[in-house]
């Protein structure tokens, strides 16, 4: 069952853009009990926690009726990178890397 969230995503399924300084990278991974790709999350959210931990990842079980899930959400796995869609099923480690990367070069502060 379906819960209205509040903050980034909206229970119209639109996504709030403001993202606070102290949540600048926030991953979640929705998967279900009965979801067989759901299963390779675990190794990708492995290499993420390993490769970049200042990332704050959570995983968000469907199967249970407490989470609260967007209305963005519809598949598993489904990745919420600071709350847009980020991936529909699992991403390649290459994406990982580059997106990873990326979005935490660009919020590191400029020496010089």
């Amino acid at each position: 069952m379906k819960q209205n969230v509040k903050g980034r995503v909206q229970s119209n399924g639109t996504i709030d853009k403001r993202v606070k300084a102290d949540d600048l990278i926030s991953l979640r991974i929705y998967v279900t009990d009965h979801c067989t790709n759901c299963a390779y999350s675990y190794t990708v959210a492995d290499v993420i926690r390993h490769d970049f931990p200042e990332v704050d990842l959570r995983f968000i079980n469907m199967s249970n009726p407490q989470e609260e899930i967007p209305d963005v959400v519809f598949a598993t796995p489904t990745y919420l990178l600071n709350g847009r869609v980020w991936s529909l099923g699992n991403p390649s480690m290459e994406q990982v890397q580059e997106t990873l990367s990326r979005l935490i070069s660009a919020h590191q502060p400029q020496v010089g």
